[in-house]
Formats: structure tokens, sequence, C-alpha cells
């Protein structure tokens, strides 16, 4: 049974042009990623799926270099792109890690190919839910469960991130591996933006291990230099265990198009969805148009609330002479109590002078609470759904202290 670990790369980044290319430690952030993928027990090789194009030639050299092998393809479509470099590597079982992770950790690694098989799944990964760093990421499956997610798929999200069809789909089996610890998820350890270029060549200057430091070593070093975890926090969605959360701005803005993909995965999480009274999962097609239609429409306001730039919920007025408020919550946020806030803060920016009405499914006492506290009285029950009513001009209620 042959085990190929699959790196995709490619040398366009919206946010950080040629960042697969950037040095750190003296070498190229694709040598630091291959390299240690080649050091994952378990695994036969290691291969560099890159887009079939000339600016792919840098990527190349550098795998070739590392002694992994190249399989090129669409650029767009990476679920296509991985199946091809299984096919060329004759593999049965597939590791996909992404390129922009420096510190991709081989003994985690291994201990997901292992979970898979003693598992019997057809899909592992370690984030879901997540518990290790962001930038640890990994998932293995079959290579038959990836020639279904081809056959079964044709939306485009689905191509570009490969694995979606693979993490919802009913009958697959799927597992996945935890690291038994609640303080280290939201640690940030991707390069996506500068601040993470610069958070990690400072990492790299105080860690001990250097490029070969496992995840036990960064910890400590970063435990050792906090400021250093400072550096990207900004681009961690609010989360991380330095946050703090005193005297924080909350800013409602208009959403845009560039909001599409955050709403997507907010749209279908499991919990929120039970919470909607629409709740079956959406396409990322479907999602596009119903976006695009909802930014046209005179009679819809769709709103972004955020927390020093990081988005949290949205917030989203339906209707004209009595518009309908409902709201969502970042899953990453529900603990964090913004909904009054957020709620109360659009109602008096955005519809004060106005009646409103919100509909919430039976049995969603937070939701309850919210509404209520922002002056909203039940009004009746219908198709289980609780009618709450808020006349104009309503006063919110002070914050519980």
């Amino acid at each position: 049974m042959t085990v190929a670990v699959v790196v995709q790369a490619r040398m366009g980044s919206s946010r950080l042009p040629g960042k697969v290319m950037t040095r750190l430690a003296g070498m190229p952030v694709l040598q630091h990623v291959l390299t240690r993928c080649a050091q994952i027990e378990g695994a036969d090789c290691v291969v560099c799926a890159v887009p079939d194009e000339t600016a792919s030639e840098p990527l190349e050299a550098v795998a070739r270099n590392c002694g992994a092998r190249v399989s090129r393809g669409s650029e767009g479509d990476v679920l296509a792109r991985y199946l091809g470099a299984a096919r060329e590597a004759d593999a049965d079982i597939v590791m996909r890690v992404t390129s922009d992770c420096p510190l991709v950790d081989p003994d985690i690694c291994h201990d997901v190919l292992r979970l898979r098989h003693d598992a019997a799944a057809d899909y592992a990964c370690n984030n879901m839910p997540r518990s290790f760093p962001y930038g640890l990421d990994c998932e293995v499956f079959t290579a038959s469960a990836l020639r279904e997610a081809d056959r079964a798929t044709t939306e485009a999200h689905d191509r570009e991130h490969v694995s979606p069809w693979l993490r919802r789909a009913a009958h697959i089996r799927r597992a996945n591996l935890t690291s038994g610890r609640s303080d280290i998820a939201d640690h940030r350890w991707s390069l996506d933006y500068p601040e993470d270029l610069a958070f990690f060549e400072a990492l790299y200057s105080v860690l001990p291990g250097g490029a070969n430091a496992r995840m036990g070593e960064v910890l400590a070093a970063l435990d050792a230099h906090p400021e250093i975890v400072a550096i990207n926090q900004i681009r961690n969605r609010g989360k991380g265990p330095y946050r703090t959360d005193g005297a924080k701005a909350l800013v409602l803005r208009g959403a845009t198009m560039d909001d599409a993909e955050l709403l997507f995965h907010w749209r279908n999480d499991p919990t929120t969805r039970e919470n909607f009274i629409n709740g079956t999962a959406v396409g990322y097609e479907a999602h596009i148009g119903w976006l695009s239609e909802t930014l046209g429409r005179a009679d819809r306001l769709l709103l972004i609330a955020e927390i020093n730039s990081t988005p949290i919920g949205t917030i989203r007025f339906d209707g004209d002479a009595e518009r309908e408020i409902s709201y969502t919550i970042a899953p990453e946020e529900r603990s964090n109590g913004f909904g009054k806030a957020m709620v109360a803060q659009a109602i008096m920016e955005k519809d004060n002078a106005f009646p409103l009405i919100a509909k919430i499914k039976k049995g969603n006492s937070a939701s309850v609470r919210i509404m209520t506290h922002c002056g909203f009285s039940f009004v009746k029950e219908e198709d289980n759904l609780l009618v709450f009513k808020r006349s104009g001009h309503a006063r919110c209620r002070p914050r519980e202290r």
C-alpha cells in the first residue's frame, strides 16, 4: 500500500505573492515544508503538486532539489491536481499538506496517518474540530475516496479546497486527531500575510531546534517570547491566548463580495444551521448567487460586525416599513458574549426609529435573551417559530455588570 504526501504549491497569492519561495532560516518556505514531509514515518513518497504553467518552474526546481516528485495540473481545480498526483504516484493513501505551513510537524502527520489506518477511516485529519495550532493541519484520505469526491462534486469551492466534500458526505467514515490540550489551537503558524512573515522571521531567530523544531519546541520558544505571538495576532480572527477584550470598538460595515468565503463557512457551520429557519447546507455557487443578489437589493441590508478589524458576526435587516432583523455569530466567537452588543449597536445605528420583528426558532434561548435585552417583546408562535416585535425608539436594556 503506497502512501503519498502531496503538497500543493503555487507562485500566485493575492495577499503575499511568491510566499512559498520566501526565504526563512536560509531556505525557501517550500523547502521547509517538503523537508519536513520527507520525515513523516509511514510515508513512501512526497509529491509537490503545482499548476501546469511556466511560473511553477522555480517551485519544481526546489522540489526536485529536496528529492520530491513533481506533478503538474490545474491551478484552480486543486482536487483534480491532487487526483493527478495520486495517480502518478500510484498512491493508495494520500496525505494533504499545504505549502504555506513551514512548521508542519512530521510526528503529528504520522499520528494522523496511523489514526486513519487504525480507525479504518476514509478520511482523517487534525482540525475537525481544531485542537492544534493553525498551520499544523494535515488530512489523510484513501485514493478511492478522492476519486469519489472528484466524481461527486462540481462545486467550485469543493474543487479549490480539495476536501470539503470528504468532510461533509454522510457516508464517508471520518476520524479526527486531537492534541489533548485546550490552550494551543489559537496559535497562528501559517504564512499568508506580511505579519505572518514577520512572525516567522522573529520565531526562527529564537528557535533552538531551527528548521527541525517540533510543536513542543515551538510552543516553548513562544512561551519564552510572547511578544513574537503578538506580531500576527491581528490576522488570527480575533482569537488567541494573548487576546485582550478590554475597551474594543465594535464596528459595523456593509458586506461585500470579498466576504463570500467567510460567510459561506459561517452559513454552513452545523451549530449555526441548527438555529436557522432553513437549516440545509448550501453549495458555494448557490451562496455566491445569494450574496450577489443580497448586495443588490434595496430592501435588504447585510452588515459585518468587526472588532479590531476581525469579523465576529453578521446583522441582517429585511423589509421596508416593518423590518425583520436576524444575526449570526462567528462559530469561534460564540462564547464571547458579542451577540447583545452587535444587535443593540445595529439597531441604534440603522433602524432605531422603525418597528422591527425577529423570528427565532423554538429552543434558541440565547437569541430570545438577546432580543429581549434589546427591547423586543414576544408576540406569537407560528410554525415552530417565536415571533418578537420591537417598536420604534424602544430602548435596549443597560448592559449587565
